[in-house]
């Protein structure tokens, strides 16, 4: 649809797939994929509902002035990842490649995810269980006040508080992560997949989260 002005509230025109009417489309959100799974991980392959489970999700970025209290007050303008909350009702956000000024392989598009403090194999009844039909049927919107919650399911942000492989505090449950020994993979902008350390300096970690912070940096 492109960026600017819907037109018209995007909540009156549909919910998500998994809300559909339609049972066929509701069914395809149950099917696994497997691109979209690690075969290392061990949460379920099915969240509470059915809907079927990605280990993987977008960075949204580094920066913790946005507002996630609700779908409505997630700006595109205050998100500095690579993918963004695509709209907040009434305006259309996207990423153009020209607007990853820090380069396309020095910003994360994806990276991986698994447990964390409440997505367990016994909590799969989050709203941040991460499913790949997008948000999941658990409030995949809504309660996001503290920059944790639903959102999970979707966006991670990458900073000092939401460290790669953290596993408790809320703010584990917006960061990324994976059962993989010392580290997580990630896909940049470039099409290309890395290994990621735990021991990874902050600053970079935090560099590489956000398309258009002027930091100098190779990730080798």
């Amino acid at each position: 649809m492109g960026g600017g002005a819907n037109g018209v509230n995007v909540d009156t025109v549909a919910n998500s797939e998994i809300g559909s009417a339609n049972a066929t489309i509701r069914n395809l959100c149950k099917t696994p994929l497997k691109v979209y799974v690690c075969p290392s991980d061990i949460l379920p392959a099915f969240d509470n509902g059915g809907y079927a489970k990605a280990n993987y999700c977008a960075n949204i970025g580094n920066t913790l002035s946005m507002n996630l209290t609700g779908c409505a007050a997630a700006k595109g303008s205050q998100q500095n990842g690579f993918l963004l909350m695509a709209n907040d009702n009434n305006q259309t956000w996207v990423t153009r490649m020209a607007d990853l000024t820090d380069g396309t392989s020095n910003t994360v598009a994806v990276g991986e995810v698994t447990i964390s403090q409440n997505v367990t194999p016994a909590k799969t009844n989050a709203p941040m269980f991460p499913i790949w039909a997008s948000g999941n049927d658990n409030g995949s919107c809504t309660g996001l006040a503290g920059n944790n919650g639903g959102a999970g399911a979707v966006f991670r942000f990458m900073n000092v508080n939401y460290n790669l492989n953290r596993r408790t505090g809320t703010q584990s449950d917006m960061s990324f992560g994976s059962m993989h020994t010392g580290g997580g993979n990630f896909l940049l902008g470039d099409g290309s997949v890395r290994f990621v350390s735990d021991n990874i300096a902050v600053t970079i970690y935090q560099a590489i989260g956000s398309r258009n912070g002027g930091e100098t940096l190779q990730l080798n």
